[in-house]
């Protein structure tokens, strides 16, 4: 896989609750290497009906994940995999937390996750010479940015949105601790 190390996945959200960003960090190729032809047999199923079926594949990319990699023999294997992915998203939503530890809503917590999967099963069968063009489209089809920004960032960018709405509204709110996100 060929993403740029430097580069998170960033995805803005709401839910019943209200708005919030996920932060995910590149995880390391390897696992996607050792688990290529799971991948393969994914990005197959997920692609067998053209564009009409993509939107389709990205609601339940989990599920034909797991389904490829009961196939090959690779269910624990996978679900390592879609582990690291969910223990390097961090959500953001007045403060920082990890995914599963996060209040989403469990249906869009599985949504974010099937967002994820699809964009790196996506990701590592496109040729670099049509990723230039592919990025832009199927970011925008999943609603993600590929930007440098850390959580630190994205913090800071709303608090001092919050602070503007705290001076003009005269209310003060509790901050907390913040929970921090690395590469793994």
């Amino acid at each position: 896989m060929k993403i740029n190390k430097d580069l998170n996945l960033i995805l803005n959200m709401e839910d019943s609750k209200g708005e919030f960003v996920v932060h995910s960090v590149p995880i390391p190729t390897e696992l996607f290497a050792s688990n290529r032809r799971v991948f393969m047999s994914a990005y197959r199923d997920m692609t067998s009906e053209g564009m009409a079926g993509i939107q389709a594949s990205i609601a339940v990319a989990t599920m034909i994940l797991r389904d490829a990699a009961e196939k090959h023999g690779k269910a624990n294997e996978i679900e390592e995999v879609i582990n690291t992915i969910i223990g390097a998203t961090t959500v953001i939503r007045g403060s920082s937390v990890l995914l599963q530890f996060s209040d989403v809503e469990e249906d869009v917590k599985e949504e974010v996750v099937d967002r994820l999967i699809f964009f790196y099963t996506w990701q590592l069968f496109v040729p670099p010479t049509q990723k230039k063009e592919w990025i832009p489209s199927i970011s925008y089809l999943l609603g993600l940015e590929l930007k440098t920004t850390t959580v630190q960032e994205i913090l800071s960018q709303s608090s001092m949105a919050n602070e503007a709405l705290k001076t003009i509204s005269g209310t003060k709110e509790h901050t907390g601790t913040m929970a921090t996100s690395s590469p793994i």
